[in-house]
């Protein structure tokens, strides 16, 4: 598991580089909203920590490994702020004609935080069981795929008719690794359904995007969000 958490943090970590490059990485830094800034400086320490952690578990080096995972209890909760306050500026900014769609555009950074946040707090749950613990870990950094990926696909792959079928991929594959993180756990280990049961929420959560966003409560919810004193 170390070492497939590892290359998969750096193929996201390479990918991520060419995703926001239009749109962030390639603007004069001066342009860009401290929202955006903050979440962006928070979202790349994470996926340092994803890098560097595994490394550390291969070499057993399991001291500074843990020393790393104190630190990750303080930035986790940033990172998920930093989203949380970024979808809440976009939100605020949208004017009466866009709001709507601002409103759905949201659902996708509230499932990511939520998910996230899910997936690293069953990790330092279970961090006394290793199959258990690195997989959840694993999951923190498969909520990055949809938003690397699906601007991949945006850029530099193929224009899709409508903003919603860029999901389909990542989704997908989001969906295919957390089933198959499931059904190769240890059927002897006593917690493993805590897995199962998290890798059918999260596929849960991924497929009311296309459901959930277009609802009444859901607009209802995102204007009460807005009113929010966040950001």
């Amino acid at each position: 598991m170390p070492h497939a958490l590892l290359a998969s943090s750096i193929v996201l970590a390479i990918l991520g580089l060419f995703a926001f490059w239009p749109g962030y990485l390639s603007q004069p830094r001066e342009s860009i909203d401290r929202y955006t800034h903050f979440h962006a400086w928070t979202a790349a320490f994470w996926l340092a920590l994803l890098i560097v952690q595994p490394i550390l578990v291969v070499k057993r080096h399991l001291h500074l490994h843990r020393w790393l995972g104190r630190f990750s209890w303080a930035l986790a909760p940033v990172f998920v702020l930093a989203a949380i306050f970024l979808a809440h500026f976009r939100l605020s900014s949208a004017d009466a004609s866009s709001f709507a769609n601002a409103a759905y555009i949201l659902y996708l950074p509230i499932s990511a935080a939520l998910l996230f946040g899910m997936s690293f707090t069953l990790a330092i749950l279970h961090r006394n069981s290793t199959p258990l613990h690195s997989r959840f870990m694993a999951c923190t950094a498969l909520i990055l795929v949809d938003p690397v990926l699906g601007r991949v696909l945006a850029f530099y792959v193929v224009e899709l008719p409508q903003f919603w079928h860029y999901q389909l991929v990542p989704f997908g594959l989001e969906i295919a690794i957390v089933i198959w993180l499931a059904r190769t756990i240890d059927p002897n280990l006593p917690s493993r359904r805590v897995f199962s049961f998290f890798a059918i929420f999260y596929s849960l959560v991924l497929l009311l995007w296309f459901i959930v966003p277009t609802s009444r409560p859901w607009l209802t919810f995102a204007t009460w969000f807005r009113q929010l004193p966040l950001t």
